[in-house]
């Protein structure tokens, strides 16, 4: 139901619209990084955990979504830390490559004065 739910609204954004997609950070994070064993060479990781397994079906479907904002003309920003491996996973490298859209990879680093 939470696909469906997705699909919908993303189909009720106008177009030049802004749509937000978020990943969980637990399976794409640095702090679980010697559990999920991501990397660069194999980031599906490893799918014994269940975390990483919905992490690695969360990102397929919000890949989908990506694709349906793409077709109807969407801005899309996809969130994730920027120490994150969501960069290695391949729907969205096959995404980051398509020059026709535009893509930009944009690391924001927080800086606190206290």
């Amino acid at each position: 139901m939470g696909l469906l739910f997705g699909i919908r609204q993303i189909l009720r954004v106008m177009e030049g619209g802004l749509c937000t997609l978020a990943l969980p950070c637990n399976s794409f994070g640095f702090m679980s990084s010697s559990q999920r064993q991501r990397s660069t060479e194999e980031p599906w990781g490893n799918p014994h955990y269940a975390f990483v397994w919905q992490g690695n079906n969360l990102a397929a479907r919000t890949a989908l979504l990506w694709c349906l904002c793409i077709s109807r003309s969407v801005l899309t920003l996809l969130e994730n830390p920027a120490r994150s491996r969501v960069a290695d996973i391949p729907f969205f490298v096959q995404l980051m490559n398509l020059a026709e859209i535009w893509p930009q990879h944009i690391k924001w680093l927080l800086v606190l004065n206290l």
